[in-house]
């Protein structure tokens, strides 16, 4: 019962990551025809923000600082270029999220019928440990690398400078960054299946070789 479930599960996962990637490319081809940029939106973190007191309400005595150092940046805008960076992480992201999940569904399903060592459950651990890996870097790449393209057509109001994320604000500049999250978590997870797989390898062979004893 429980495989069926976690079988049922991946197949509900698969289906709305399909779906999320349908709608995305849905929006990418009207943007395309219509030539208008899709809605980008990405977290800023800003320079120099102004720390503001919090007290006690009975006795004002201070008690810690709220900072508004971080928010977030909705737009509009960008060129062709950019517009098929982001059809490419549409594709991307979805095609690696898809792979991942049907691959876990496939080991899910061999497991459950008593076949943890073929040598199909040590291939979806490797394409899912790579798959894992790769969509962290490409997280990375498109939070470094798509800013870049944007960033140059836009003008902050209020005398605020818009930066990259590989960049820091000069002393004295009111500026606003673009907080690109490098998360690592991916890339030990990845690390992990593909240690699995190989420990699923070696677990085969001495299935076989015990077999081939006997």
């Amino acid at each position: 019962m429980k495989k069926r479930w976690l079988e049922h599960l991946l197949s509900l996962g698969i289906g709305l990551v399909a779906l999320g990637v349908g709608v995305g490319a849905a929006f990418f081809l009207v943007a395309l025809v219509n030539g208008e940029p899709m809605q980008t939106t990405l977290p800023l973190a800003f320079a120099g923000a102004a720390a503001h007191p919090v007290t006690l309400a009975d006795s004002g005595q201070a008690v810690g600082t709220m900072i508004a150092d971080h928010g977030s940046l909705t737009v509009r805008a960008g060129g062709a270029l950019y517009l098929l960076g982001q059809g490419l992480d549409i594709a991307i992201t979805g095609a690696l999220m898809l792979v991942i999940l049907y691959r876990l569904r496939r080991l899910v399903a061999a497991i459950g019928d008593g076949r943890p060592f073929a040598a199909d459950n040590i291939r979806s651990l490797r394409i899912t440990g790579w798959s894992l890996i790769a969509l962290n870097l490409w997280m990375w790449l498109r939070m470094l690398v798509l800013p870049l393209m944007l960033i140059p057509e836009l003008r902050l109001g209020g005398g605020w400078t818009l930066l990259p994320a590989i960049a820091r604000a000069a002393p004295g500049v009111q500026a606003a960054r673009i907080d690109a999250h490098l998360p690592v978590w991916l890339l030990v997870v990845g690390a992990i299946v593909l240690v699995l797989a190989e420990a699923f390898r070696q677990g085969g062979a001495l299935r076989d070789e015990n077999e081939a004893f006997v």
